[in-house]
């Protein structure tokens, strides 16, 4: 069974991820592993982040030789802003606040902020908004690019895109900038980000990304969907941001987050 940890913070030294339970003898290489990272970091709607770092990744367990040895791998990835950060965030003890530092007691709408505040009892909200940053994503990145090989020695492919932005649908084919078919971009997808951008609370969008695999050049869905939905469902649900999701059926119609009640958060 494979398992998987990430830890770090977002503007801390480093994020580690160790995944478990992957076989020995699978070829795996840092740049096939920094090429899914670089993919991260590009696309329309990256932040201001994305110039800052460069991510690669450092195996400092479980491969050899470029080949896994069949003990749990652990992977690293740097964070260059640390730098900027590293006495806000510096992990000794000491009574003296970094200069400009400041207690963080809002929580943000729509972000883990409150609820972690609540579970730990936090009263610097930098303790829950540092884990539960976008910026974890990346070691979530780094495990699934050596699943990812893992699952090439199958003939089988992993790919997603959007297809849907704000009640613009699309058609097939590809757009590297939005990671989206073309035909939506034919019917007006610069007018509705425009509107949504216009009409949105913050931290709210509404947008349908499809996600699903071929084997040997046909759609793999069952193999995967059968056996496994709910966990497949809960390490989506897991990134920032999302929503809902279904598994073979389009009703995003039905799981679209009304707009009505994302003012409840925002009245918090």
């Amino acid at each position: 069974m494979l398992r998987f940890l990430t830890a770090g913070e977002s503007h801390g030294k480093s994020l580690t991820a160790i995944l478990d339970g992957m076989v020995s003898g699978l070829e795996i290489t840092p740049d096939f592993i920094n090429r899914e990272l670089a993919r991260r970091q590009v696309g329309y709607g990256r932040g201001g982040r994305m110039l800052i770092e460069k991510d690669a990744v450092e195996f400092t367990g479980g491969v050899r030789h470029g080949m896994t040895i069949g003990s749990p791998i652990a992977m690293v990835i740097k964070n260059r802003d640390w730098q900027n950060w590293k006495d806000v965030m510096r992990a000794e003890s000491g009574e003296r606040r970094a200069e400009g530092e400041q207690i963080i007691t809002r929580p943000r709408p729509g972000h883990a902020d409150l609820a972690g505040a609540l579970k730990y009892d936090a009263h610097d909200i930098r303790n829950i908004l540092e884990r539960s940053s976008a910026r974890e994503t990346a070691a979530r990145v780094a495990v699934g690019a050596v699943c990812k090989r893992f699952l090439e020695e199958f003939g089988i492919k992993v790919m997603s895109w959007v297809t849907e932005i704000g009640g613009v649908k699309c058609k097939m084919g590809t757009v590297p900038d939005l990671r989206m078919p073309t035909g939506i971009v034919e019917s007006g997808l610069s007018q509705s980000i425009a509107e949504i951008k216009e009409s949105k609370w913050p931290g709210v969008d509404e947008s349908v990304v499809e996600k699903f695999a071929k084997e040997h050049g046909r759609e793999a869905r069952e193999p995967f969907i059968n056996t496994d939905q709910g966990d497949l469902l809960l390490f989506v649900f897991l990134l920032a941001g999302t929503a809902g999701g279904f598994i073979a059926g389009y009703y995003w119609k039905e799981l679209m987050v009304n707009k009505e009640r994302q003012r409840t958060n925002g009245n918090i």
